[in-house]
């Protein structure tokens, strides 16, 4: 994970996805001073909670709330394309807020500036 610089990792099983491993799961697997030599199986999580490629962002949001996770698995049809995490989803949705909030700020101090002009 390290060397590829991500922050979780699919679990194949018999050449199908099974579950999935985060950084969460390897920090309480130290806590509960998990062995080198386990399996990923045995600290991954599972099952693998999937949403559709069609689905909005609301429903992202919803199911990682109902399910007390970070990340979903996006498929589309039955293959897995990608995935998707809490930390992506707010950052989008913070850099659209805070592009408006510049617009209006911008805006307002036009206004501010044009009134004292005159």
């Amino acid at each position: 994970m390290i060397e590829l610089g991500v922050d979780s990792i699919l679990v194949l099983r018999d050449n199908l996805i099974s579950g999935i491993v985060t950084q969460a799961d390897i920090m309480k697997a130290i806590s509960k001073e998990v062995r080198v030599s386990d399996t990923v199986e045995s600290i991954m999580s599972k099952p693998l909670i999937t949403i559709g490629n069609v689905a909005n962002v609301g429903q992202a949001i919803k199911m990682m709330k109902e399910n007390k996770i970070r990340r979903l698995v996006v498929k589309k049809d039955s293959d897995i394309i990608g995935t998707i995490t809490q930390k992506k989803i707010f950052g989008v949705i913070l850099a659209k807020h805070l592009r408006f909030l510049s617009w209006k700020c911008l805006n307002i101090l036009n206004v501010h500036i044009v009134h004292h002009c005159f």
